[in-house]
């Protein structure tokens, strides 16, 4: 990767280490298909971006509960994982934020505040 590809972001190792492996693991047990995770520079930050092949209903009740929708059995599975709402809290606290921009291919976005 060349200076003029790469992007940088602040936040906490503790902090991206426990959202990249909820948002990740989330997508590998409860996703369907392929998983890719990707990043890019966007407008004020950096967005890492985890998709699988899966789909996502949505009703009136909007994305926030999608995602809450998504973490699924955790608790109940013997899940040691955090789960969406609480890594979206953590973003938060760091400035970030944890949205899904996609419902089909079902694609959850971490944005990261620039340097």
């Amino acid at each position: 990767m060349d200076a003029a590809s790469r992007v940088s972001a602040v936040v906490s190792l503790a902090a991206i280490d426990n959202v990249l492996d909820v948002v990740i693991d989330n997508a590998l047990k409860h996703g369907a298909g392929r998983v890719r995770v990707t990043a890019a520079a966007i407008a004020g930050g950096v967005a890492v971006r985890v998709a699988d092949e899966g789909s996502i209903e949505l009703d009136a009740t909007g994305l926030s509960d999608a995602l809450d929708e998504r973490d699924g059995d955790a608790g109940r599975s013997g899940s040691t994982r955090i789960g969406l709402r609480f890594a979206r809290r953590l973003l938060r606290a760091e400035g970030g934020e944890l949205v899904c921009t996609s419902r089909a291919p079902m694609e959850i976005s971490v944005i990261l505040p620039e340097v």
